[in-house]
């Protein structure tokens, strides 16, 4: 727990650094007060690597993005007998639609669990520089899962309610340069039915990302949990990825030891420890499309 907090302390006090040093370099620099002018591309992707950034998907653009995550890895047998673990992909189908440049909706499919889901993020705050700097951009980010699987007890009383799950997360982030960009991510889970553990989850996610050229940058994504650790085979997720760009496309490749691709299943699904009992290989896919008349599709 102290060191979550040492993180969270650390993360404020450099904001507040660098937006001191801001402004103090647009009092030497700028005698006319222009006004602030906002920061683009703190990330590449509105996903960090699984969980999310952010990025909004822009007004009148849907991005569809396919999610893979493979078979675990274990030992050199599975680097050839199930072809790095590709026999056994688990796979979900996302579309996300941007309302405004501040406000995007959501909707996917997950095969784990047969889950159906919607999703609502909203830039509250939005990185500036430059004279009354706004040093982080803020985003909040909501989301409800329903699990259509068949039950396991079919002679037990079974209802709707009990399949529902849900997401809440607050999205704090700053590019502090032209190549680095971090991020905090409290998050709050709440699972309406559970076996042998806590209904509510809270974590503190923490992750960055790594401007390698104008197409390419390595990513980093961790959520403890502060809460529920006692939780039988149970583990943080964290992951490492690196992000390509090409035209519309970004492809995002990545290693974990998470099968899940929503906040509710890679955080509370994750079980295998990193890397003493494997990994996982697995991509993102985006392609974005533009509902603009005033623009092609890119």
């Amino acid at each position: 727990m102290k060191k979550i907090f040492i993180i969270i302390l650390a993360f404020v006090a450099n904001n507040y650094c660098f937006a001191q040093d801001d402004l103090f370099s647009t009092m030497l620099n700028d005698s006319n007060n222009s006004k602030p002018t906002p920061v683009y591309a703190t990330f590449k992707s509105t996903r960090l690597i699984t969980g999310q950034s952010t990025e909004n998907i822009s007004s009148k653009h849907l991005n569809v993005v396919i999610l893979h995550r493979f078979g675990l890895v274990k030992n050199g047998e599975d680097l050839y007998y199930n072809f790095l673990g590709f026999d056994n992909a688990s796979i979900r189908f996302a579309f996300d639609y941007g309302i405004t440049n501040n406000l995007m909706v959501g909707i996917g499919r997950s095969v784990i669990g047969k889950t159906y889901d919607g999703s609502i993020k909203y830039k509250i705050l939005k990185q500036k520089k430059g004279s009354g700097a706004m040093p982080i951009s803020l985003s909040y980010y909501g989301n409800m899962s329903i699990n259509t699987s068949e039950w396991e007890d079919k002679m037990r009383d079974n209802y709707f309610s009990s399949r529902l799950q849900f997401c809440n997360s607050f999205l704090i982030s700053r590019k502090f340069n032209e190549h680095l960009s971090l991020q905090i991510m409290p998050t709050f889970i709440h699972r309406n039915l559970v076996k042998f553990a806590e209904n509510d989850l809270y974590v503190l996610g923490v992750g960055g990302s790594i401007k390698i050229t104008r197409s390419t940058r390595l990513n980093f994504e961790y959520y403890p949990r502060l809460n529920g650790r006692n939780e039988q085979n149970q583990f943080d997720c964290l992951s490492v990825g690196f992000d390509i760009e090409t035209g519309g496309h970004v492809f995002q490749l990545m290693l974990t030891n998470s099968v899940g691709m929503i906040e509710q299943t890679m955080i509370t699904q994750t079980n295998i420890s990193w890397p003493n009992q494997g990994l996982r290989l697995g991509f993102n896919l985006s392609r974005k499309f533009s509902f603009d008349r005033g623009n092609k599709s890119k």
